[in-house]
């Protein structure tokens, strides 16, 4: 999904898309990597969207998790308010991390 118009600001609402998505999505890609399946996720800095790719099912099987993973991407539960947070809470932990690796920033 696009989000925002690139910068900062897109690249932290896409990394938060991503993330609560993920998340919601830890029970099938769990049994989908005890199956051999090979994945990656994560946000777009140019294009503030998220991306996907898998590798190493092959049949119905990759097929219904590629569903699963694009319905949890194109419409997270951001009802599930805990989730929220914790995303939101590990994102702003992992920003102010790289914020203190800075050399500037002593």
């Amino acid at each position: 999904p696009a989000l925002g118009n690139g910068g900062p600001a897109g690249w932290a609402a896409a990394k938060l898309w991503a993330r609560l998505a993920l998340e919601q999505l830890e029970k099938p890609l769990y049994d989908a990597t005890c199956a051999g399946l090979d994945y990656g996720c994560g946000e777009s800095w140019l294009e503030s969207g998220c991306w996907a790719s898998a590798s190493g099912l092959a049949g119905p099987g990759l097929w219904k998790l590629l569903d699963a993973v694009c319905a949890g991407f194109a419409k997270p539960d951001w009802t599930d308010a805990a989730a929220f947070e914790r995303c939101r809470d590990r994102l702003a932990r992992s920003l102010a991390n790289v914020d203190k690796g800075r050399a500037d920033a002593h």
